[in-house]
């Protein structure tokens, strides 16, 4: 584990800007986190190692800083926002990922070895923002409930992070990506 936490570091050491950094922050101390959790169990271990850092890192990755011309208004919007936002970003996207792996415990015979009941106790007891992620897994699923289609799930996580950075001036945020998002995408 000690490799994967050099990787990381050094991977987050790329990241110019103050956002990026302590989003890299975020994701090296959960990495330090899991690493020091006791080893009772080092599936379920490792299984955290995958839906608490590898998922949610990529997935915001490719949505807010990865340059495509279809995320530039969101590659914007992160780039000018504070860094104290960025644990909360990475907090929420790990309840969206926790969210997605909640669905495959249920529906895959594969993953039926831990029950949603157990990963969410472990993240409880080994994460010390472990109580914020299932905060936000709380609040995310009732949205998510509400979105029966799992097409529509990552504009939850979206709207979830874009409140994060904008707060207040949200409405008038979801109208102005929505209509950039929408031209962008026609130009594809």
């Amino acid at each position: 584990m000690s490799n994967v936490l050099n990787i990381l570091g050094r991977m987050f050491g790329k990241w110019a800007d103050p956002f990026g950094s302590a989003f890299g922050e975020a994701v090296v101390k959960t990495g330090k986190e899991i690493s020091s959790a006791p080893d009772s169990d080092s599936l379920l271990k490792n299984l955290m190692s995958v839906w608490l850092i590898s998922v949610p890192w990529t997935y915001f990755e490719v949505i807010f800083t990865n340059p495509n011309r279809w995320n530039s208004p969101l590659r914007s919007l992160v780039g000018t926002a504070k860094p104290g936002q960025a644990p909360e970003c990475f907090i929420v996207t790990q309840a969206f990922c926790l969210w997605n792996l909640k669905q495959l415990i249920q529906n895959k015979p594969e993953y039926r070895r831990y029950t949603f009941g157990a990963v969410t106790r472990w993240v409880q007891d080994n994460m010390s923002d472990g109580r914020q992620i299932i905060l936000a897994l709380s609040r995310l699923g009732e949205s998510l409930t509400l979105a029966p289609d799992p097409t529509e799930w990552g504009f939850v996580h979206l709207s979830a992070v874009l409140e994060v950075l904008c707060g207040d001036e949200m409405p008038l945020l979801r109208l102005f990506l929505g209509c950039a998002l929408t031209l962008d995408l026609l130009w594809v």
